[in-house]
């Protein structure tokens, strides 16, 4: 388990939620650790999806703080981002992620980072057992697969730490609890 700083969440409602979700994606860890093959399986549908949702409400906080941003100052992003982000209203996963992606707001990542972030909005699209779009595999056990599920992690892991990194608060502003995520760290 790892505890990442939530010094970057602008709505203390969001990041309350967050670290409910991120309490129920550890009890799901802890039904994994003692499951078998198959029952691992079958858990990587929710843990998945509850994931990606962390993940898209991080986004969604970020984007509202660069929107409604006043007296802090946001060093690391740049003026005419902000300015692009404020006349914007989106409120989708894939559009967030596109904005991430535009100003490039995770800058220290390999380029790969954006493309598993759409990726993982694609599975949790997938989310619909009938699929009448046809997307992605048919067939869900291939969808949900424990390769997948540590994609998703280090999604999450790497979004988590470059916002607290390269996007903090200010240190006087009070913040909710740091977000604890129930797997073994991949990056420092």
């Amino acid at each position: 388990m790892i505890a990442i700083r939530s010094n970057f969440i602008w709505n203390f409602k969001t990041g309350d939620n967050v670290n409910h979700n991120l309490r129920i994606l550890a009890l799901l860890y802890g039904h994994f650790a003692v499951s078998n093959g198959e029952q691992r399986h079958l858990l990587c549908k929710p843990m998945i999806l509850l994931i990606a949702a962390v993940t898209e409400a991080v986004l969604q906080d970020f984007h509202v703080r660069c929107r409604q941003h006043v007296m802090e100052v946001m060093k690391n992003m740049p003026f005419e981002a902000l300015e692009i982000i404020k006349l914007k209203r989106i409120s989708k996963f894939d559009k967030y992620i596109e904005s991430a992606k535009r100003h490039d707001l995770f800058k220290d990542c390999a380029g790969d980072l954006y493309s598993e972030l759409k990726t993982l909005c694609a599975w949790r699209n997938r989310i619909h057992i009938q699929n009448e779009r046809n997307e992605g595999e048919p067939n869900e056990w291939n969808v949900y697969t424990l390769s997948r599920k540590e994609v998703a992690e280090r999604c999450l892991e790497r979004v988590l730490k470059i916002l607290s990194r390269h996007h903090p608060r200010p240190e006087h502003i009070d913040h909710v609890a740091d977000f604890v995520l129930p797997w073994n760290a991949y990056y420092s």
